[in-house]
């Protein structure tokens, strides 16, 4: 009998082991299942979306100084106002400006596929087309393409009008964001850097910085977003 209570005590010590480690592992299934501790799939996509966040909201912020700056310079001319003058053209710091805001702004539309539910399709496929668009139409403006930079640019400003609209009936940013985007990126039509209407890509810039401070307070953890925040997909 004394050489069996070792052994017997072994079987006991492994099998209480054994109990509390699947008691532990149970535990930790239903924590990731309430909500409580996020998975790598939540931390993943938490860090895409402030990556988001702060590329559109420092693009935002480009984009109005950009347009701040540029208007506080000696007016140019448009079409036959350019008999004996010459266009207004933007300095160093003004290019700068202008390109880290585009391309800022370029990387935060493609982060909105990863913060919408699946069904916001519209939403999806507008942040595609503006991103692609904006991108190579400016691309194409400064060569010999003008025009065809030009119509891709008009696209790509309709597709954030359209993104807009996405946003509010989505309901996965609040509405009104949704409504500046729109009513933001229609003004751009107007926008023109050689007079004053160059003022017109700062509301533009203001509707990223907000997007920017929505994304980010968005990213939370996944019990959090439960309860009304923003779904990641």
């Amino acid at each position: 009998m004394q050489e069996v209570e070792p052994v017997m005590d072994a079987v006991k010590g492994q099998g209480r082991a054994s109990w509390l480690h699947v008691t532990r592992k149970g535990r930790a299934m239903k924590a990731q299942d309430e909500g409580t501790e996020p998975t790598s799939l939540d931390t993943a996509g938490s860090r895409l979306v402030r990556g988001s966040a702060v590329a559109g909201a420092v693009g935002g912020l480009c984009l109005i100084a950009y347009g701040v700056v540029q208007a506080m310079q000696p007016p140019g001319c448009i079409a036959e106002e350019c008999v004996g003058r010459t266009y207004r053209s933007a300095g160093a710091l003004e290019g700068f400006l202008l390109l880290a805001g585009l391309l800022l702004i370029i990387g935060a539309t493609l982060g909105f596929r990863a913060v919408h539910p699946a069904g916001a399709r519209v939403v999806r496929i507008a942040a595609v087309v503006a991103a692609t668009g904006m991108f190579f139409g400016f691309a194409l403006m400064g060569s010999v393409l003008y025009f065809a930079g030009l119509a891709l640019a008009v696209g790509a400003i309709l597709a954030y009008a359209v993104m807009g609209i996405g946003l509010v009936v989505a309901r996965a940013l609040p509405a009104w964001a949704g409504v500046l985007l729109t009513v933001s990126a229609l003004l751009l039509l107007g926008a023109n850097d050689q007079n004053e209407r160059v003022l017109f890509v700062v509301p533009f810039g203001l509707a990223w910085l907000v997007l920017g401070a929505l994304l980010w307070a968005s990213a939370a953890p996944r019990n959090e977003s439960r309860r009304g925040g923003v779904r990641l997909a």
